[in-house]
């Protein structure tokens, strides 16, 4: 790396051979070969990618020693601090951290470097000093990596709730995406059909250019011509045995960390106590089961269809008839309407309202009350799950909100 200042690339061993390219602090550069006591002929990556040769004074170096390797567990509790300084998931950043470098301390493509895959100019984008305590040279720092991985997250998270329906929380796979392609464009390649070409469903908005630098970043994820239907299983199967990497690696750092309900059979909130007594009468049917109807009546509906969806009314009649909630509520049929009821909280809760996205084409989604969970699953009371009231576990990748009446 330069040696604290920016410097001209020349282009022969001669000091009057300057030319334009100006090589900054924070390039990643190679050392070619030695010319002789003075001169080294270098590369040099520049913050668009491409790589610019040529020659420096060798004194204008200085070598950046990092280690390749880190303890597992020092990174899990960089990332425990690092999400809890900056209000995010340790497990999404550790399975982050999986997915983009297999957490190696080590240069990846296109100028990447260490367990988050920073680029330089992702250092300058999402880096804030004041805050990470962190230099242009804590981009090789494993542990100051997870600091600015967090800060990346929590800017894209709210990059991504802007162009997502209800405003809701993105997905840890929406969330991924955004981190590769940008948060303007995940919506485009969640929509697509699974057999179109990923470049083909991106170009336009992406420029061309811009599009084949992003592929070049990732050459093993982003193979010539991948469809989109590859693409999301690839993305969803790397984050999936990274969550389960980061529960067992979480709870080694910290054993009392809490990543389900201390007490699954705690039933101290009043909805819940009447949600499983709904749960003990085996209740089965559609809307025309009488049992069923009754939960309309509780709701802004009133009165269902024959083949009205009923999960969102349960959840309203099991609220309101066990004397309501001091937060604002309305008791909506519609599923999708319970992301602006009650407080919304950053996860799961038990007996907390979690809002799905559509299980069916024509949806609104899906409701019910949270009883148990992990990383990748959780568990919810509710009712219209496979047309009875009862428990079913549901990807937590599913969840659009968590709602605390």
């Amino acid at each position: 790396m330069a040696d604290g200042l920016p410097f001209h690339l020349l282009d022969q061993p001669s000091d009057s051979a300057q030319r334009g390219f100006f090589v900054l602090i924070d390039m990643p550069i190679t050392k070619i070969r030695e010319v002789d006591a003075t001169f080294w002929e270098i590369q040099v990556i520049a913050p668009d990618l491409s790589k610019q040769s040529g020659f420096t004074h060798k004194v204008w170096l200085k070598a950046q020693t990092v280690p390749s390797s880190f303890q597992p567990e020092d990174f899990g509790q960089a990332c425990l601090d690092a999400a809890r300084s900056f209000g995010t998931s340790a497990h999404f950043l550790f399975a982050l951290a999986q997915c983009e470098s297999g957490m190696q301390n080590v240069a990846g493509d296109a100028g990447a470097f260490g367990p988050f895959a920073l680029t330089a100019a992702d250092w300058t984008t999402y880096n804030d000093p004041a805050q990470t305590g962190a230099g242009d040279s804590g981009r090789f720092d494993p542990l100051l990596q997870a600091a600015v991985a967090a800060l990346m997250t929590v800017k894209l998270t709210n990059d991504l709730r802007s162009t997502l329906p209800d405003k809701r929380l993105p997905t840890s796979e929406e969330l991924y995406l955004a981190r590769i392609f940008g948060a303007a464009n995940v919506a485009a390649l969640m929509a697509s059909t699974p057999g179109n070409a990923v470049s083909a469903v991106l170009s336009p908005p992406l420029a061309a250019t811009d599009l084949n630098q992003i592929f070049a970043s990732r050459p093993k994820l982003l193979t010539a011509g991948i469809n989109v239907g590859d693409l999301l299983k690839a993305v969803q199967d790397g984050l999936d045995a990274g969550l389960q990497a980061a529960v067992t690696l979480l709870q080694k750092v910290e054993p009392d960390l809490v990543v389900g309900p201390p007490e699954a059979t705690d039933s101290g909130l009043p909805w819940m106590l009447k949600a499983q007594g709904e749960l003990a009468k085996n209740i089965h049917g559609d809307a025309t089961n009488p049992e069923i109807k009754k939960y309309f009546t509780d709701t802004t509906l009133v009165q269902a269809p024959d083949d009205a969806a009923w999960c969102a009314a349960f959840v309203s009649w099991c609220i309101k008839e066990s004397g309501g909630t001091t937060k604002p509520v309305t008791y909506s049929a519609r599923a999708a309407d319970w992301l602006n009821n009650g407080e919304n909280i950053p996860g799961p809760a038990f007996g907390a309202v979690a809002v799905l996205k559509p299980l069916v084409s024509g949806s609104s989604g899906h409701v019910g009350f949270v009883t148990t969970w992990d990383q990748t699953k959780v568990t919810l009371l509710g009712g219209n799950q496979g047309d009875a009231v009862c428990e079913k576990e549901f990807p937590i990748a599913d969840v659009r909100g968590w709602r605390m009446m």
